[in-house]
């Protein structure tokens, strides 16, 4: 399959899951994909902006008002790259003059006026919503994340969708990381609140205050790490230092990998946990907490204070600095790829070189989250990435037994 087949493949399969996922939010109303520089109107009418472009999609935009439509296409995220975040800031431009003609393609919603998953979200906000939808690339963890609105293009705050198994134990996950770290008050860190947590004809959904968002750290300094909210976080769940034999995280761990169909993996992946457990225990660990997904692409640094989300990866009684690796780790194969050169690459900088068994530790719980999640719906999306993870680590472990 060539460059443009892939990216034309790609392109289908995001847009057929927005429209299932706009059929699914409204499932008694028509629902179409239609082009036009007028966008349709009426009472019973949503009409939804593809954005940036239709051979692109990446997220559905309300077209009834110019302020909501131009604030979406602020939206950031992690599947957004360089050229699109450059589209979405000159389309948001021109939404707030333009308005639906800036995206004259887009996905039409008539009859919208029946039970929706828009009008639960007015129920528990106690008023009328606008969303823009937005459901990622083609991963096991994909699920829809809304953008909520007022009628007036208000941002009232965002909502995540589980619609399948995976998703819906995210959201669930991310509903109690976010109580028990909300609840906290923090000098370095920001982090939303859950607003309300219920289901809509079997989809779980999690709604939660708004953190400004906007052009990340990563586009000005890809390496620098956050340390000081790095730190705050972990320090704010600090328990006694110890073993790592004696922390359940690390018994969970082992675990998990227990459970692996397939035995000759099992194996494999025990061996190094073994391996790894060995060389670990010739010291004591602070323990603290992690965020799990410390991404550049996760955060935003405003007036000294670093707000973060997606918190369902959220962790207590693990290692302190694990998200320092994990920051550095993605920040450069998402540069350069996530080969196991790429990898070694990213592990031998300075800032992980100085503690290596640490970053052994990181890899085992990422091995641990991707081979799990590959035996799920969609997991053949990370399986590769699992196995990649986990050579590098058994390299790692059989290059320090022969020193």
């Amino acid at each position: 399959m060539t460059s443009v087949d892939a990216a034309s493949s790609t392109a289908l399969d995001t847009l057929g899951v927005l429209l299932e996922t706009v059929a699914d939010f409204w499932p008694e109303a028509e629902v179409s994909v239609e082009s036009g520089r007028r966008a349709p109107s009426g009472a019973d009418t949503v009409s939804l902006g593809i954005a940036p472009r239709l051979s692109a999609p990446r997220l559905l935009v309300p077209t009834a008002s110019r302020r909501a439509s131009a604030r979406s296409l602020r939206r950031f995220s992690a599947s957004a790259s360089g050229r699109d975040a450059v589209t979405r800031l000159g389309a948001a431009g021109l939404s707030g003059v333009l308005g639906a003609r800036a995206l004259p393609d887009r996905i039409v919603v008539r009859r919208a006026g029946g039970a929706s998953l828009v009008g639960h979200l007015g129920e528990l906000l106690g008023q009328p919503v606008q969303v823009s939808i937005g459901v990622g690339n083609a991963r096991v963890n994909r699920k829809p994340v809304l953008q909520l609105f007022d009628a007036r293009g208000g941002v009232l705050g965002w909502a995540k969708i589980g619609d399948a198994e995976q998703s819906r134990a995210d959201v669930a996950a991310e509903a109690r990381g976010l109580r028990q770290v909300s609840d906290r008050t923090w000098r370095h860190l920001e982090v939303p609140r859950v607003l309300h947590e219920s289901s809509w004809r079997g989809l779980s959904v999690l709604v939660i205050s708004a953190l400004a968002a906007g052009p990340t750290q990563a586009l000005r300094d890809p390496w620098a790490r956050p340390e000081a909210a790095m730190e705050e976080l972990s320090a704010a769940f600090e328990e006694p230092a110890r073993d790592l034999g004696s922390l359940l995280w690390w018994e969970e761990q082992r675990a998990v990998l227990g459970r692996l169909a397939d035995p000759g993996l099992r194996a494999r992946a025990l061996s190094c946990h073994e391996a790894l457990e060995e060389s670990a225990s010739r010291r004591e660990w602070r323990v603290g907490a992690w965020h799990g997904d410390w991404t550049p692409w996760n955060m935003a640094v405003t007036r000294g204070r670093v707000r973060v989300w997606d918190w369902e990866r959220f962790e207590t009684g693990v290692p302190f600095g694990l998200d320092g690796v994990h920051h550095t780790l993605n920040t450069h194969t998402r540069e350069h790829g996530a080969s196991a050169a790429s990898l070694h690459a990213a592990l031998a900088r300075p800032e992980l070189s100085g503690d290596p068994v640490l970053a052994d530790l990181y890899l085992m719980a990422i091995t641990v989250r991707y081979l799990a999640l590959a035996e799920t719906s969609r997991g053949e999306h990370i399986a590769d990435r699992g196995l990649t993870v986990l050579d590098v680590l058994a390299e790692r472990l059989s290059a320090r037994g022969r020193r």
